[in-house]
């Protein structure tokens, strides 16, 4: 896992430490963290991570404003997007983009 490099993106602090105390205990050592949608099209276009996961609803520009922009600056970036809630809405927004949806 040392060649792979990650994009954590939620606005909570507890779940970014949470997400990324996980992925060092499995050995990933490139790990990037961003609290909105435009920090995480910062860092996608300076260090295009090879993977971001993305909470949908942040402050500033949500997640799905923000898949749009990175797929736009580079397809080959894969993304997991989560939120905590379950409204079909945004199932419905992602569903046409190119990502995995959690919820």
């Amino acid at each position: 896992m040392d060649d792979l490099s990650i994009l954590v993106c939620d606005d909570s602090q507890l779940v970014r430490q949470q997400m990324i105390d996980t992925l060092l205990t499995i050995g990933v050592s490139e790990i990037f963290e961003a609290s909105d949608g435009d920090e995480a099209i910062s860092i996608c276009r300076d260090k295009r991570p090879g993977l971001v996961f993305m909470d949908i609803i942040m402050p500033n520009k949500d997640g799905i404003a923000a898949l749009k922009e990175i797929q736009h600056i580079d397809p080959e970036i894969k993304v997991v997007m989560a939120s905590s809630t379950s409204g079909l809405a945004h199932l419905k927004k992602v569903k046409t983009a190119r990502c995995l949806y959690l919820y």
